[in-house]
């Protein structure tokens, strides 16, 4: 086997293997070391045996990827440790400004805020704020308004015990602040570029209806905040939800309208290119400069520019725009979108010719067989990353993207190049509008329609996927090399399988982290879902990031108002739901929802054969379940009167562990106190296993 030999190919190789081994310095430090040490021997040997043999190519790529590795670790190292000092689940005064990402919703107002200080001491980076019992004057918040308030802080650190925080770097959301009222409201006004994109987006939804205002928003700034949940699963189970952030084909489609543009204007080449590149540079700001704008930003720069020193290769343009990314910032290696972004155009680069030529010897016609071979490369790469981050397998995005992506390339050419006239004669962004909207209406029925999408669970060995794909690239040459091919398939599909992570413990009760009220019961084969369904497709979206796996549920609910139910009826579209069991008797439009849907409901008086209902002075306000001993309450508030608890563990939202002290509440079937109560945190997922006692993060 030999690999043609590509410098940033080389460098990026090693600058990967340098955050990762940092990353295992950050947990167990003497591994950590002799592994950058081993590491870092190896490729100053490999560096002093080049430059023996005067291979000036490999020695130099040694030494710049040394200094890489070096740059790139010790950021990450020191980035991780400076984030130490943990605010978890205390309580802070927080003051911050709102930026352009805030909702206003059934009384709960969510905004990232940034300029934060805590106890009046500035931090860096942003929070994301949630205030809850929020009433209507949170309607007229804007963005620059400044909040100040008491809340429950919990800390996001670049790493802790589940892992690294992928979005760090991406959005410098470092804490998350949870409060109930008592906000002091102060307005204010957005910075320049922020009144820039809003104005944008005004002007989009406001000529194009809320929906196709806001995805095409979305397809040209990268930003999805406001997009509903339902269309960007759409956009999702459809395979395209890459049209939503800004990536290469945004980015390259505003390049060749840029060039498109230029050409008409007399001008010299160096003027040309600088004009071109700034005009970028504008772009990738305004955007916000997320990993896959600046990869791509960072190759239309070397298109732009390599002209003047020599020949382009596409491998080596790639690697050195992902390499550059890492050293901007290591935490990058990380997040979904730079993974995404670069797999896309390294799968390209790696597969497309080879499967087109493939293609074409079947007589597809020449632009059938390189939609498809894009298409295929794109997802042989980026596949495993979809399964890691989302928890599912799309079936038709290959196909869909294969014949779609020149439609979508039209659909955001023509949005771009009419958007200027547009403020002239807002009338041109109608037509688009109802093309946006037939955009949607199609990713629905194809969402709609059988397998389009599975939930998979897998752990971190699917990356080695693309690294064995790589040796069926052209990169490699070897004998047979179509039966390494197969072998190589084979084994992808093997780890894919083998790195399944589902929780399959038979016995325990899963906490599930994040903004929602869930939890599930493992009793055998059975599965208990309880949740507050204010947003049914929250609840699923938990599920998957703690990772349970394709499971059915009977869920409890002792508030089936019909609002409860279309959300129920919401997330059994996403998960199946066998039954809904219910206490006394539901809102009679709740009960009508869930037949319509052939949702089977059934009544339970305080108790059944599973679980115990849990009242305070007469009001029901939550469940137990007993195992080996052990007893779980499962409740939705923290506000309690009288004595004492009769559980073991206590899953309640909003109740920190460490201010919360519980009092009693009148239980059918107990009234013994536990001496030892554990009360869960909602930001970090974890399972108890009944059988053994242990208590573990997922």
């Amino acid at each position: 086997m030999k690999i043609s030999f590509r410098p940033f190919l080389f460098i990026f190789f090693c600058t990967v293997c340098g955050i990762l081994f940092s990353l295992v310095t950050y947990y167990i430090l003497p591994l950590g070391i002799i592994f950058l040490s081993l590491f870092g021997l190896s490729v100053i040997i490999f560096g002093i045996y080049s430059f023996v043999n005067k291979d000036h190519v490999k020695a130099v790529s040694a030494v710049i990827a040394i200094v890489v590795v070096l740059c790139c670790s010790l950021t990450f190292l020191l980035v991780s440790e400076s984030r130490a000092d943990s605010k978890y689940e205390e309580e802070h005064t927080i003051k911050g400004r709102v930026t352009e990402h805030y909702s206003y919703a059934d009384g709960v107002f969510e905004a990232v805020l940034d300029n934060i200080e805590i106890d009046e001491n500035a931090e860096g980076g942003k929070i994301s704020a949630y205030i809850y019992n929020a009433d209507l004057s949170f309607s007229q918040v804007r963005t620059g308004y400044t909040l100040e308030f008491v809340a429950t802080v919990y800390d996001k650190p670049p790493i802790d015990d589940n892992g690294v925080n992928a979005s760090f770097a991406r959005s410098d959301i470092r804490y998350a602040a949870y409060s109930y009222g008592g906000v002091t409201v102060t307005p204010g006004n957005g910075t320049f570029l922020e009144k820039i994109r809003l104005g944008l987006r005004d002007h989009l939804v406001e000529n194009m209806g809320d929906d196709a205002g806001l995805v095409a928003y979305g397809m040209i700034a990268g930003d999805r905040y406001l997009i509903s949940d339902e269309i960007n699963d759409a956009f999702a189970g459809a395979g395209i939800g890459h049209i939503l952030a800004v990536s290469g084909l945004h980015v390259g489609l505003i390049f060749l309208l840029i060039n498109k543009l230029f050409s008409f204007i007399p001008m010299p080449k160096i003027v040309g290119r600088f004009a071109t590149t700034l005009l970028l540079i504008l772009y990738a700001i305004f955007t916000g400069g997320s990993p896959s704008t600046i990869r791509a930003v960072i190759m239309c720069f070397i298109m732009i520019w390599s002209s003047m020193f020599g020949k382009r290769d596409n491998l080596n343009s790639l690697l050195l725009a992902a390499t550059v990314c890492l050293c901007i910032s290591p935490f990058y290696l990380f997040d979904c979108g730079y993974l995404m972004s670069v797999g896309a155009v390294g799968g390209i680069t790696l597969f497309s010719k080879s499967i087109s030529n493939a293609l074409r010897k079947i007589k597809l016609p020449g632009m059938v067989s390189d939609s498809l071979s894009a298409s295929v490369s794109v997802q042989l790469i980026i596949t495993p990353v979809i399964a890691y981050f989302f928890h599912r397998v799309y079936l038709y995005s290959m196909p869909v993207n294969g014949v779609g992506m020149w439609l979508l390339s039209g659909l955001f050419f023509l949005l771009v190049a009419i958007l200027p006239f547009s403020f002239l004669l807002p009338v041109l962004l109608v037509p688009v509008g109802y093309l946006i909207r037939g955009m949607i209406f199609v990713c629905n029925g194809i969402t709609m329609l059988p397998l389009a999408s599975s939930i998979i669970q897998v752990g971190a060995a699917v990356f080695i996927i693309p690294v064995i794909l790589f040796a069926a690239s052209e990169y490699v040459y070897v004998n047979g090399k179509k039966y390494l091919t197969i072998i190589e398939l084979f084994l992808s599909i093997v780890i894919g399988f083998s790195s399944d992570v589902t929780i399959r413990i038979s016995d325990c009760l899963v906490a599930v982290g994040g903004n929602t009220f869930t939890t599930v019961i493992y009793n055998g084969n059975e599965r208990y879902l309880f949740a507050d369904f204010y947003d049914g497709r929250a609840v699923s979206s938990a599920l998957d990031n703690a990772k349970v796996g394709n499971e059915s549920f009977i869920i409890y609910e002792y508030a089936l108002t019909e609002e409860i139910a279309e959300e129920i009826v919401e997330f059994s579209r996403l998960r199946s739901v066998i039954e809904v069991r219910y206490v006394y008797y539901p809102a009679i439009g709740g009960l009508q929802k869930l037949q319509e849907n052939e949702i089977p409901a059934f009544e339970v008086f305080l108790a059944d054969e599973n679980l115990t209902l849990a009242t305070s002075n007469g009001t029901p306000c939550g469940w137990l379940y007993t195992s080996n001993g052990t007893t779980a309450f499962i409740g939705r508030t923290q506000s309690y009167t009288s004595a004492l608890v009769a559980a073991d563990i206590m899953r309640v939202k909003y109740a920190p562990y460490s201010e919360y002290y519980p009092e009693k509440l009148f239980l059918p079937s107990r009234g013994d106190r536990a001496d030892n109560v554990t009360v869960t945190s909602y930001e970090n997922s974890y399972y108890y296993n009944f059988k053994t006692k242990v208590l573990k993060a997922v």
